[in-house]
């Protein structure tokens, strides 16, 4: 009877990750230039694929980036509104992710998680006065804008006709090389339907976090006894 339970549930988990979340990705995905460390699918949004996340962590997970490809023809016709503005709304793309980062990995008073919230939210009204760095796109100069804040920085480009550019990084300089990635680098058939075994392929921890125990820029956002 053990055995009958085991081949039920086994069949059930392969189901499960065998369960289709994108129907395939039909434009460029870009990731970092000669990353020599773990890479990875991290998240990819919508059926119709509105946004496709992969990650690139250091072997000592001391460093590492996200990078977001978001086609404009799917992105600002399915996932935003109208009346927002696009740059705006790719920031907000990355405001979860730069959230996630930012450490610690434990759970935060109410009120100072929410105070992070609230500034990140800030931050992305503001994404105009966000620093300009140099990016590298397929060895063509870009530029970006990026947002620096307790160890983790976020940062997008709007120069490709095609696609926002949107990355979330630690450890390292906000300056990217961006090539146009092969799926199978990250264990993905982009070409192919995507499914949720893909997604656990990620390395364990796969991105780390910017602090380990809370950032003087976190602590300055509320009052402490």
């Amino acid at each position: 009877m053990m055995a009958v339970m085991d081949g039920i549930q086994a069949d059930r988990l392969d189901n499960f990750r065998e369960q289709e979340i994108a129907s395939g990705v039909g434009f460029p995905v870009y990731g970092v230039t000669g990353w020599s460390g773990w890479k990875w699918l991290d998240s990819v949004d919508g059926y119709n694929t509105g946004a496709v996340w992969i990650g690139h962590a250091t072997r000592d997970r001391q460093a590492g980036v996200l990078v977001g490809t978001l086609p404009r023809d799917t992105f600002d016709r399915e996932f935003w509104p109208e009346n927002r503005d696009r740059q705006e709304a790719a920031a907000m793309a990355a405001r979860d992710q730069f959230i996630n980062v930012l450490g610690p990995p434990m759970p935060l008073p109410e009120n100072l998680g929410n105070a992070i919230v609230e500034h990140v939210d800030h931050q992305v009204n503001r994404h105009a006065a966000w620093k300009q760095v140099g990016w590298t796109v397929e060895g063509t100069e870009s530029s970006a804008k990026v947002y620096e804040f307790a160890g983790a920085w976020m940062g997008i480009s709007e120069e490709l006709p095609h696609a926002h550019l949107v990355a979330v990084g630690v450890g390292l300089p906000p300056v990217l090389d961006l090539y146009k990635a092969r799926g199978e680098w990250y264990g993905v058939d982009f070409a192919a339907p995507i499914r949720i075994r893909h997604l656990q392929r990620r390395p364990e921890k796969a991105m780390p976090y910017a602090n380990e125990s809370l950032h003087a820029e976190q602590l300055a956002l509320v009052r402490t006894e």
